[in-house]
């Protein structure tokens, strides 16, 4: 028996909503929360965004939880996994 694998060619509707979704929810963000989200959503620590954003690493971990808030999410890890869904880079 032969295994039918999904191609990433093959239209999924499914992630389109997702994106869809994800996108929406920034729309509430400022400019500042966008980058620090972004930066989350590539693995960086509250240090490192810290010094890459000039910003003290105090005023990230506010906007960690601004974010948290806003976006109605649990904890860091779901942060990722929304800049994920939202494709931001």
């Amino acid at each position: 028996r032969q295994r039918q694998m999904c191609k990433e060619t093959e239209p999924q509707p499914w992630l389109d909503e997702r994106q869809a979704a994800a996108r929406a929810l920034l729309r509430r963000l400022s400019e500042r929360e966008l980058e620090v989200l972004v930066a989350v959503g590539r693995g960086l620590t509250n240090a490192e965004i810290a010094e890459t954003q000039h910003l003290a690493p105090s005023s990230v971990k506010t906007y960690i939880s601004r974010l948290l808030t806003k976006l109605g999410r649990r904890d860091r890890v779901g942060l990722v996994i929304l800049a994920r869904d939202a494709d931001l880079r």
